[in-house]
């Protein structure tokens, strides 16, 4: 009895212990022509230009990272193939920028 008690005892631990991963319901912008989404984001509007891309080895998935220095805004995307997402925007404390 002790013996089955012990192994209920880990075996409940274990599952409030587990790690979750879920997925998450973010609204998006997203268009299905990647080049035009990057040119608006670079365009005098919004004025951010990339500074870092980084691709997925296994996928060749890339992600960028945009900047405008001045304002101090950034815009992170996901691209696949020819199709993009805006994964966060925002603003950041101009003293803080590269």
């Amino acid at each position: 009895m002790k013996t089955i008690l012990a192994i209920a005892i880990a075996f409940v631990t274990t599952i409030t212990n587990a790690e979750q991963i879920f997925e998450a319901q973010k609204g998006m912008i997203c268009s299905d022509d990647a080049s035009e989404l990057m040119k608006r984001i670079a365009g005098p509007k919004i004025n951010e230009k990339p500074v870092w891309f980084g691709v997925e080895a296994d996928t060749g998935n890339s992600v960028a990272v945009l900047v405008n220095t001045q304002e101090g805004t950034y815009t992170i995307l996901f691209v696949k193939n020819n199709f993009a997402c805006v994964v966060s925007h925002g603003t950041t404390e101009k003293k803080k920028m590269i």
